[in-house]
């Protein structure tokens, strides 16, 4: 990697005609974290509790930016010290008659710090697309003529995940100690260069290969991962789908109903269990079963809202009849009880209540609640609570059918490539590529159009405010859409179907009917574990009956081989899409609430965690194999929590800190993203708390 001399570098050669250079340049910066101590600007403390943080002034340095670039002989790259240059460097590449594509491996980041260069020049930022505030997927600066784009939001891999996969250059780790200070004037040996080297070449690599997926060019390779299925599907789905897609877009009181209806996975841990070790019998295995790709398997086997959603009254004809017509509910329910022990109402869900009482989110009783609600909610709801009285104050309903059959037919040659490519030799692209657009595909159905409202203005992030008005502009823009395949309704009630499904077994399982021994211990999505019983056997058998007949009525109706359900993997073994299986056998197991549990493989012997904002590789350490240390009052340190919180600084003062040779540097830099280490306290739900404190009191 060589220094930057301030001179144009010598580019590929342009195709000649194209508005878009077909150029790979990708670029990558190194800063250094600083918090202001009472001695002075330093590096993070982690002697330090994670509280002594709070009222610490942050700022954050880049040290070094890095540009990798196509030449006639390769991939090259050059760095400067100095983060104010990169500005002479985008004038260089500016060229009026072929845009260029900028691509940074996080936007996000380093996004926050090009702001300076921005402002300072007085370029615009415009065409900008955000998932949300400070989260851009891509932008461009017409002064320049440059484009910036996301690789990450397009790969949604890890760098080094995604250089695996991709690149022969590969994510290097530890030759760059983060924890030391460091400024542009700071000496840096020949691997530390290196090291900074390949975070640029690598995704060189990886962007070549999108581009020679996407027919040789740069300017059609979408830009993020459910764009490459959205793309992919385009081109196969006939346009009378697309055009029926897009006439029965909802209206925009519609759309807001479905929004307020939808949910995603079900994940709880029921409190008879939760805060006891649960330990595996002879023929008695604490068992996981999980369900084969779950989302897809909705798509092929059910049937969804394919017309024009009306408003009825809620005593219209039809609005009971599940065989045809979907509903949403807006409904009033008076003293509402579960007659489970696990519970189905998701309380971030109700509107209003009086006198609610809650397992760890979950309803379990309540005088009154308020809510908006699917049919396939309404039905478990009805079957698994004591209502006293049901007031339904609104109801839209729409006729039931397949989702278009090039869809369906999509989704199963995904799912075929996926079982049929997995660990064979020369396919192992061909195979993460079907796994990556299987991963991507319900997110392209669940899409919330109205989350796309975040834009930049003025170096300002902003909201659109969610005005009735806006709304309908919203839908006007669906509705007149000739390409989208995919409708909201669609992804409302794919969760809806996977969340009915994992009841089925939870409800089976239940300790009010099979007893507290052999009842549900956790469920999560598609995933549901209990000391394996022959009623767990059964529940898993029954519901794949279900699934096997549903999917013979989608082949039978849609003349698609039926065969194609149940693809078969490289040894020959048929793998039944959706099936429940047992997929984990532990031979102990602690939950303390979602998305926090304990278990020890019985094939390994290993102690595993998982816990969401804990890494499990350095979070199980904290048990020091016993998994009876994971109890409530558990804190991971900053070492074993393994994360980041990044705090975005928008107007850090000039200020002078000391790098690890005692060399002072004097920072202007305004923006900027500080990366800071924290802890993870395992805190309770109190009243969650309570109650399972009470089931041990009880025995």
């Amino acid at each position: 990697m060589d220094l930057w001399d301030g001179k144009a570098l010598p580019l590929k050669k342009e195709i000649k005609h194209s508005k878009t250079s077909n150029t790979i340049i990708t670029f990558d910066i190194e800063v250094t974290s600083l918090f202001e101590y009472k001695d002075g600007w330093r590096c993070f403390r982690p002697k330090l509790p994670a509280e002594a943080y709070t009222g610490i002034e942050k700022a954050a340095v880049p040290y070094i930016w890095m540009l990798g670039y196509e030449t006639n002989d390769g991939y090259k790259s050059v760095y400067a010290r100095e983060f104010y240059t990169f500005g002479n460097m985008l004038e260089r590449l500016s060229n009026p008659n072929h845009k260029r594509i900028i691509w940074v491996f996080n936007l996000s980041y380093e996004f926050a710090f090009l702001l300076d260069i921005f402002e300072d020049r007085g370029w615009t930022i415009d065409k900008m697309l955000a998932r949300s505030a400070r989260k851009p997927i891509s932008f461009y600066i017409p002064e320049i003529n440059i484009e910036f784009r996301c690789l990450y939001m397009l790969t949604n891999l890890s760098l080094k995940k995604a250089a695996e996969q991709y690149s022969p250059v590969k994510k290097r780790s530890g030759d760059l100690i983060y924890t030391v200070p460091r400024s542009p004037l700071t000496p840096m040996d020949a691997t530390e260069l290196s090291y900074c080297e390949d975070d640029v070449i690598a995704p060189c690599y990886i962007v070549e290969h999108f581009r020679k997926k996407y027919g040789g060019k740069l300017r059609s390779i979408p830009l993020t991962s459910t764009g490459e299925v959205r793309k992919e599907l385009r081109g196969i789905m006939p346009a009378s789908d697309k055009m029926r897609i897009a006439r029965h877009t909802p209206d925009a009181e519609t759309y807001l109903a479905l929004n307020k209806a939808f949910q995603g996975g079900i994940t709880h841990s029921s409190y008879i269990h939760v805060n006891k070790v649960q330990r595996s019998r002879k023929n008695e295995m604490i068992t996981s079963g999980d369900m084969a790709s779950a989302y897809p398997t909705a798509i092929c086997s059910e049937l969804f809202p394919m017309s024009k959603w009306l408003y009825v009254p809620p005593e219209a004809a039809g609005v009971s009849d599940r065989e045809h017509w979907a509903v949403i509910y807006h409904i009033k329910w008076y003293g509402v009880e579960s007659k489970l022990l696990n519970h189905y109402i998701l309380g971030s869900k109700i509107i209003k209540w009086d006198f609610p009482f809650f397992d760890n989110g979950r309803l379990i009783c309540a005088d009154y609640v308020e809510m908006f609600v699917t049919s396939v909610d309404y039905d478990i709801i009805k079957r698994c609570y004591s209502i006293d009285r049901e007031e339904i104050i609104e109801t839209w309903i729409s006729h039931l059918d397949y989702l278009p059959r090039a869809l369906i037919d999509y989704t199963l040659t995904l799912y075929e490539r996926k079982t049929a490519l997995k660990n064979v030799a020369g396919q192992e692209e061909l195979y993460r590529a079907s796994k990556s657009n299987i991963n991507a595909l319900f997110g392209c159905c669940c899409t919330n159009i109205l989350k796309q409202s975040t834009y930049f203005d003025n170096f300002q992030w902003k909201n659109h405010p969610l005005t009735m008005d806006y709304v309908r502009e919203k839908m006007e823009e669906l509705r007149r859409s000739k390409t989208n395949c995919f409708s909201y309704s669609t992804g409302v009630f794919i969760t809806a179907y996977c969340r009915r499904r994992t009841w089925s077994l939870v409800e089976a399982l239940d300790a009010s009917k099979i007893g507290f021994d052999h009842g549900v211990i956790y469920y999560d999505t598609d995933s549901v574990k209990a000391r394996f019983s022959p009623t767990f056997a059964a529940a898993m058998t029954e519901d794949n009956k279900r699934l096997d007949a549903k999917l013979r009525r989608m082949c039978d109706n849609l003349n698609i081989d039926i065969e194609r359900t149940r693809p078969k993997d490289p040894k020959g073994i048929a793998h039944p899409l959706g099936h429940w299986e047992i997929d984990g056998e532990y031979n102990e197991f602690l939950a303390l609430g979602a998305k926090r549990y304990a278990h020890r493989d019985a094939k390994t012997n290993r102690l595993d965690i998982t816990v969401s904002g804990v890494n499990n590789r350095t979070g199980r350490k904290a048990l020091h194999d016993d998994i009876r240390k994971f109890t409530k009052n558990l804190v991971f340190n900053y070492r074993e929590a393994g994360k980041m919180i990044s705090v975005y600084t928008d107007e850090q003062p000039e200020f002078t800190f000391y790098d690890k040779d005692g060399c002072p540097y004097t920072s202007k830099q305004r923006h900027g993203v500080v990366l800071q280490p924290t802890t993870y306290n395992m805190t309770i739900d109190p009243l969650f708390e309570q109650i399972w404190e009470d089931e041990i009191e009880r025995g």
